[in-house]
Order: C-alpha cells, then structure tokens, then sequence
C-alpha cells in the first residue's frame, strides 16, 4: 500500500504528465479537428477516384501464361485439330515447359514431337501471383530467337489445354514467351495461337497427319484443303481508371486486400464523423461486387481471364484473396446494412477455416518465396476477419485460430533482441528473411490491435497477446524519428521514411493509450506520429511516401529501392484510422 509521501509523488507525476501533455498539443497547433480535416481530405480524394465504371475490351493474350480452350472452336465430337504459335527464347538453353491437358495432345517444337500425352492430366493450380502447379513437367531444348510450336490434339467442347513455362520455384519463367508476330504484320493479335479443324474424329488421322507436312499457310489432308484461322475474340469487361487518377496500378473499387484495409479506414471514419458519404461509398462498393459476382465468376472461370476485374475474389489461393478484402462486407453485413453479402462472407470463411495452407502447427503460409513460408503480411490478413467472424458466428473456434496465429506468428518471427518482426519465416531451413520491414510489422501491430478490441477479454490467450503487444510497442519506440515518422526498413537509418507503416504504428499507439493498454505517456509517440503523416498529406488529399506491394526480399537494398506511388491503397486505410485514433484521442 502506498504512503501518503508516495501518492503526493504519483499525482504530482501524472500532473507533470498532464501539462506536458497539453503544452505538447499546443506547441504542435494540433487538434482534433485539424487532424479530421486532413483526414477527411484523403477520404474525399479516394471518392473523387473511384469511377465504379466498366468498359468492353477485346480479351488479350497473355505472353506467358497459355490456356487453349476449344469451348468456342470444337463440336460435341472429338474431333483432330492443330494449334500452332512461336516461342520468343532469351537465349540458348534448356527450358521447363509445364503442360495441363484433359486430351490426348503431341507437342512439336522446331519439327521434332518433343511431348507425348496419352493419359490426360489437368490438374492445374494456381498458387499465389504467377506462381502455377501442373501435372507434367518436360525440359527442353528451345534456341535462342524464334521457334515453331505446334499442338496436335483429339479436342471437343470441353477440351481445355493449360502451358507455361516455369521456373524451378514454380514461378513463370519470363526468359520465354508466345507470340505470333512471325505469322502477322499487324502490331495487336489478340490471340497467341491460330488453328486448324475439325480434321476427322479417326486415330488414323490422329497417326498421320505429320507436322513437318504442315506449312503456316493452307495445306491439304485427305483430299480436304485447311487454313489456319484465328480464334474468335472475347470481350470482357474492364474496370475503368481514368488517367488523371493518381494512383493507376488497380482501381479503388476491385476485390483487393489494399482496398479492403482502406475501406475498413472509411468506416471507421464514418464511425467519428457520422458523415453518411463515407458508409454510403463502402456501401456502394460492396453492392457493385455482389451484383456483378455472377458475370465476373463467369468471366473468370469461363473466359479465362485469370488476371480481370475481381479475379482475386474467384482465385481465393491466398489470405491476399480472402480475409483483408471481405473486411468491409463483413463490417456492413454485422451494422446491418448489407444483409446481401452472408453468402460471400461465408465462401471467405470457408476458405480460411478450412482451405488456406498452414504449416503443421496451423501457422498461416504461403508456397513463395519458398515452399511454406511465414509471411508477416498474413497476420492482418486473416486475424482482423477471423474474430469479426467469431462474433458474428458465435463460434468460438474463431477466436482461438486468430489467436492461436498470433501466437504462433510471434514465436516464428519475433526478433526478441530488437523487439521487431522480421517479414519472413523459411519453413525449409527454420530461418528468418532479413529486414524487419516496416509495413510487416505494420500488419502485425495493427492486427494485434484489432484481436484485443474484440477477443473477448476472458479468453485464455487475452493477456498473453497483450504482452505480446506491449513488447511490440518497445520495440517500435526507440526507431521513431524527431519528425513522428518510422523508417521502410525500421532499425536501417539509410532506408527512406516510409508513410503507411508510420499510420500503422500509430493508430496502434493512439489504441493503446484510448483502451488503456499503454499509459498516458504514449500520447506524446502518437501525436508525433500523426504528425509526421500529416507532412505527407498534400493539399488535395493525395498520400506520399507509401511502399508499394512487396514480396519478401533476400537483402536490404531490396527493401530500399522499393517505389513510393502517390495514394497506394496499401497505406491508405492505416492513414485513415491513424487519424481517427489519434483525433479520438485527443478528445479524451
């Protein structure tokens, strides 16, 4: 128990604490109303951004990446054609092609049958960004320049045939390409393969036919003369992204993890302002997705345009594609204002619980860069959504994954010595990757956050994740400069200052000190953190200094050269809650 000299010594502190608190506010001229109008600024530029609109293209070819589908070329009867396309070496050498097929299919390169199927085999996967699996490998010989290649296949309707050549990580080899600019003058072909058929339905045809009697023009076969013609074009719908726009990589309005933390940030700042413009933009863009699902499914799925509008949300191989990108659907839907989306957040919970690839511990993973790696990223990811969707389901299994994760994720990339996160974890030989990125630690701090907002606080992993976030926090003090703001690389002074981490970090701060996980002398890091994001807030609302998306690298220059476009969502929504943490906080 404390003497009376003791507490005299302990209010004069916290008075100390107070003044200080308050002359650092006004030194700064920082209120929470300037802090809303900034912040309201960025939120009105996002808006003024995002078009919600759809145009026709004519579906293109991609050079590496070939999917043959006969579903508009061939009958109900199979039946013998020929595809033909030239592959672009970069050199001399011995490549990997990767085939799925479901037909019987002779592949010729340069005139020799180099590939022979007759056990049809289509397990094609796609693992993560042009990362692939297939069921047949073959290594061949390709010259440098270009090189004939010619398909020979028993096709109908259904006949779907799947090519690329991979590198040993399973990642598209960009050395090779299709193309079929030695066949045509023109600068746009929309298609990277011509075709000849239906031939005849025989084995006997299947037998004869030669590829070296087969020139690029006509040529005839059992008294029949054929021409190569090109497949009919698809069009496909785009999202549209106007060219004043001044972020161009995506749009604001595509199923995208980037997008799903910003729109998070929105609600949150409609939760401060009750500015009905900003529900109503998540709204709108979580109405856009459901009364589109079934075109872009189809799109997807039919069309094959595996890299379109949404395609992330059909993909679903990664938490990339799932849990950060339903946030807003699973927030509108629990505020009752979306009831539409159950069904959408249910096909996400699915894919979490019982799809996503985990180590043998339940740790999250991915297969890149190396087969079963810890990504830091994965923490936000999945957490933020598994505990929503606790709450909603009532299913305390929820709970207990999200977190068990950031038990785990603690135990595997946890730097005890700096008290940092490193962005990886190497399954394959137990090591951690290099840096402690910022954003990694961004993810993992502001996931941790959102786990202690709503795990409930009789859960018996509660205070272990506190004290896992209060050592967090310890760590991230001591690297913040005078200027409020925290480096790409944090403990790496060379590295730039880097704007969405700095938000991340300090809405993380600015929580603690509101739920009264850090005391009030955390205010000071807070405030300073929004400062230092305020310095990067241009007048019209436009964000700099935000890292753009960033695979895990294996050295530090890596991280260093990374780009800063204007306005990345990838930072975007941290801004938002930064300041709609920091302005509450204030307030109190």
């Amino acid at each position: 128990m404390l003497n009376s000299y003791q507490l005299d010594i302990t209010k004069m502190k916290k008075t100390v604490l107070f003044f200080f608190l308050v002359f650092n506010l006004l030194s700064q001229c920082i209120n929470a109303q300037t802090i809303i109008d900034d912040v309201t600024k960025v939120a009105d530029k996002i808006i003024s951004e995002t078009s919600f609109e759809f145009e026709n293209r004519i579906q293109t070819a991609d050079r590496y990446l070939q999917i043959i589908d006969f579903d508009r070329i061939a009958t109900d009867d199979q039946k013998i054609f020929l595809c033909q396309s030239f592959l672009d070496a970069e050199s001399d050498k011995e490549y990997q092609l990767n085939v799925s097929s479901n037909s019987k299919v002779e592949i010729f390169v340069n005139g020799e049958l180099v590939i022979d199927i007759d056990e049809p085999d289509s397990r094609f996967q796609v693992l993560a960004y042009d990362m692939y699996s297939f069921p047949k490998s073959y290594y061949l010989k390709v010259a440098h320049g270009t090189n004939r290649i010619l398909i020979k296949t028993a096709a109908d309707k259904e006949t779907k045939i799947i090519l690329a050549f991979l590198q040993k990580d399973n990642m598209l080899d960009q050395n090779v390409s299709f193309t079929l600019k030695p066949l045509f003058n023109e600068d746009k072909v929309y298609s990277n393969w011509v075709f000849v058929g239906p031939i005849d339905e025989s084995e006997k045809a299947f037998k004869i036919i030669s590829e070296n009697d087969i020139p690029n023009t006509s040529f005839s076969f059992d008294g029949e003369i054929y021409s190569w013609f090109l497949p009919p074009n698809n069009l496909v719908q785009k999202d549209v992204i106007k060219k004043d726009y001044s972020f161009n990589k995506h749009s604001y309005f595509d199923w995208h993890y980037a997008n799903g933390q910003m729109l998070l940030g929105m609600l949150y700042l409609y939760d401060l302002t009750k500015n009905p413009k900003y529900v109503d933009h998540v709204k709108k863009f979580c109405d856009l997705t459901l009364t589109t699902f079934d075109y872009f499914k189809y799109q997807f799925e039919n069309l094959n345009e595996l890299n379109g509008f949404n395609h992330r949300l059909f993909r679903r191989v990664m938490l990339d594609d799932t849990g950060a990108p339903a946030l807003p659907f699973i927030e509108l839907y629990t505020r009752k204002k979306l009831d539409e989306t159950k069904f959408l957040i249910d096909i996400i919970a699915d894919y979490v619980n019982n799809k996503q690839v985990r180590l043998e511990d339940g740790t999250f993973c991915r297969p890149e860069p190396t087969v079963m790696t810890v990504w830091a990223d994965d923490l936000f990811m999945s957490v933020p959504f598994l505990i929503r969707y606790a709450k909603l389901s009532g299913e305390s299994n929820y709970y207990d994954d999200a977190a068990k994760q950031i038990l785990l994720f603690y135990e595997k990339l946890f730097d005890r010595q700096t008290q940092l996160y490193y962005h990886g974890w190497f399954s394959n030989d137990q090591t951690t990757s290099v840096a402690h990125w910022g954003r990694a630690n961004g993810w993992v701090i502001w996931a941790i956050t959102e786990a202690l907002l709503y795990l409930p606080k009789e859960h018996n992993d509660y205070s272990k994740i506190l004290d896992i976030y209060k050592n967090h926090i310890q760590g991230l003090i001591p690297f913040q400069n005078e200027n409020g703001r925290w480096h790409q690389v944090i403990d790496k002074p060379g590295s730039y200052e880097e704007t969405s981490s700095t938000a991340m970090f300090t809405l993380a701060i600015a929580r603690g000190v509101l739920n009264n996980w850090l005391d009030e002398s955390y205010t000071q890091y807070a405030i300073n953190g929004w400062n230092g994001i305020a310095d990067k807030i241009k007048d019209d609302g436009t964000v700099e200094g935000i890292c753009r998306g960033t695979g895990i690298g294996f050295d530090f220059e890596f991280y260093f050269n990374r780009e800063t476009p204007d306005n990345d969502p990838r930072g975007l929504g941290a801004v938002l809650t930064a300041g709609v943490e920091v302005s509450k906080l204030i307030e109190k």
